[in-house]
């Protein structure tokens, strides 16, 4: 900064500000996970200097652990390191997500005694 904090400046002076243009971000090109298993996704997203995000199982005719979708488009250009992709996996087709999840049982069970 030129004048310093603090320095007198008379009528006429050339005073010259810096502004930052903010912190640089590095951007990683999103590949496509479909199809793959979980632990491909994941070599994938190290490679990609990507984050797992949530993964959630559904019923599906695919293998078990198959990844159907995806929460970040092919070749969308996203932050590197900051950026969480999200995964919809294949639980199989016998896949049942009331017996996935333990406390939704115990919900149930709360609310049938409040009748």
């Amino acid at each position: 900064m030129d004048p310093l904090p603090g320095d007198t400046v008379t009528s006429g002076d050339t005073i010259t500000l810096y502004v930052s243009m903010g912190q640089k971000i590095e951007l990683v090109t999103v590949p496509s996970f479909l199809g793959l298993t979980k632990e491909e996704a994941m070599k994938l997203l190290i490679e990609a200097d990507l984050s797992l995000g949530k993964v959630t199982p559904v019923k599906s005719d695919q293998p078990v652990g198959t990844i159907l979708s995806q929460s970040k488009p092919e070749f969308a250009n996203v932050p590197k390191s900051a950026t969480k992709i999200d995964f919809t996996v294949s639980g199989g087709p016998d896949y049942d997500p009331d017996q996935d999840n333990p406390k939704k049982d115990e919900e149930m069970e709360t609310e049938n005694t409040d009748a």
